[in-house]
């Protein structure tokens, strides 16, 4: 049987869509009452009994805003002279967010990116910046469990069940970001360029491209949106019951 619940509606912390599918089998049987397979079903009768049953979760990235920091910027940082919120919004009681020019979640290009770095721009002073953040999904997600169990009657009041569970079953690993992740820290230089993971020349033995540019861009690539990050694996569980 598998039964999928579609679930929408977007939360900061939720994929804007999830499907959950239940799996569960029956007894497995081998009724192999024909003298033609008699045989097959003298092999097959130590699986008579066994019932099968397992859970399949897929969801759509989460919002990469609510994962990058509790204030949702990004954790914004401007380089140049008097680049925080307490010169350019007169206060440090109020989060400078960075602006939005375009949809960050569109036209994005290459590898593991999932921020269209070329959206955001340096907040102005006197400006707010964006403060209500587009839905930004990142990596999906999805799992898939197992369970394969069996009782076994020992007497009319006495019974051994064994149970076989493999979490991650098919033992793939999840594209992710991690805690406090650096790529997703919004990093501009004194140019208003992101420079965020980014090397002079994509040169890692030249250093990372630097806030104060004295005038000279950065030639690097940013890796702000990139996810780099592999999590998951599989969990095998045995385990025995005695009732009496």
């Amino acid at each position: 049987m598998v039964a999928p619940i579609a679930e929408g509606g977007a939360k900061s912390s939720d994929g804007a869509e999830r499907v959950l599918a239940l799996h569960r089998g029956g007894e497995v049987e081998n009724r192999g009452d024909d003298k033609r397979i008699r045989r097959q079903a003298e092999i097959g009768a130590a699986a008579n009994g066994w019932q099968i049953s397992g859970i399949t979760q897929i969801s759509s990235g989460a919002q990469l805003s609510a994962q990058a920091g509790t204030n949702l910027n990004f954790n914004l940082n401007q380089a140049g002279t008097n680049q925080d919120n307490v010169h350019l919004l007169g206060t440090d009681d109020i989060t400078l967010y960075p602006r939005i020019t375009c949809n960050p979640a569109k036209n994005i290009t290459g590898k593991n990116n999932f921020i269209k770095d070329s959206c955001f721009s340096p907040n102005p002073a006197g400006q707010l910046g964006t403060a209500s953040m587009p839905y930004l999904p990142g990596p999906m997600f999805w799992n898939s469990d197992l369970t394969l169990m069996k009782n076994f009657k020992i007497t009319e009041r006495q019974t051994v069940q064994f149970r076989f569970a493999a979490f991650n079953f098919l033992n793939h690993d999840l594209l992710s970001f991690v805690t406090n992740d650096n790529n997703l820290k919004l990093n501009f230089n004194d140019l208003g360029q992101v420079i965020t993971g980014a090397y002079v020349n994509n040169d890692p033995t030249m250093g990372s491209c630097p806030g104060v540019t004295n005038g000279v861009p950065c030639g690097g690539t940013p890796t702000f949106g990139q996810a780099t990050s592999h999590v998951g694996h599989r969990i095998l569980e045995v385990g025995a019951k005695y009732t009496f």
